[in-house]
């Protein structure tokens, strides 16, 4: 909610804030899309949950959206094949 009040330095406090009390992917992966929108790197943080999380899709799908965003296109498509191996359900990549 405060990110699409354009107040994103307060969502990123209330998630770094959340994230000490109970550490959770969901909140990691909140912080790095808030740091992508305030043109802060992201890939710290997307590698340690791929490195601790590598069996989650959804870290692979928020990184390959993370790497579009910056134009990272190649990355993108490694991060997507890599979800893609884990859901062969997922639409291939166009």
């Amino acid at each position: 909610m405060l990110s699409s009040q354009g107040r994103t330095e307060e969502a990123l406090d209330a998630v770094t804030d959340a994230r000490l009390l109970n550490p959770d992917t969901r909140a990691d992966i909140g912080e790095a899309r808030l740091r992508a929108v305030l043109g802060q790197p992201t890939d710290d943080i997307m590698r340690r949950l791929a490195r601790e999380e590598p069996e989650n899709v959804a870290v692979w799908l928020t990184w390959k959206d993370l790497q579009v965003e910056a134009g990272e296109f190649d990355a993108a498509r490694r991060s997507y094949a890599r979800a893609l191996e884990l859901d062969s359900q997922l639409p291939p990549l166009r």
